[in-house]
């Protein structure tokens, strides 16, 4: 009960470029994706947690975006610009809560 394991796994189809609106840009479309992101939680009592977390967890490299447009460099052919996701990261960590009852449930007001 005190350890947590999650994961969380995003699919993204394939889609066409913004300024591609006649679907018919030679580079084709920007392509789909999945990713998995997976993270684990540890209960080391009331108040103390260990956190880890990698998003990413294959390295996947993937574009989000798409945008035909012309690039000046190259004799303004008409090229198609994607932004790259991010890469793999991961996070680990401690948290405390403070103030936090030791009791559970509500406990009824004395006078």
């Amino acid at each position: 009960q005190a350890l947590n394991i999650g994961s969380n796994v995003v699919i993204n189809s394939s889609q066409y470029a913004r300024g591609d609106e006649n679907n018919l840009d030679s580079n084709g479309k920007v392509p789909g994706y999945t990713v998995v992101h997976v993270d684990v939680n540890y209960s080391v009592n009331e108040n103390w947690r260990l956190f880890a977390k990698v998003n990413n967890l294959f390295d996947r490299n993937y574009s989000t975006f798409g945008l035909l447009g012309e690039n000046v460099f190259a004799g303004g052919a008409a090229e198609q610009f994607r932004t790259p996701a991010a890469p793999r990261a991961a996070w680990v960590g401690v948290t405390y809560d403070f103030g936090r009852s030791r009791k559970t449930g509500a406990q009824p007001d004395r006078d």
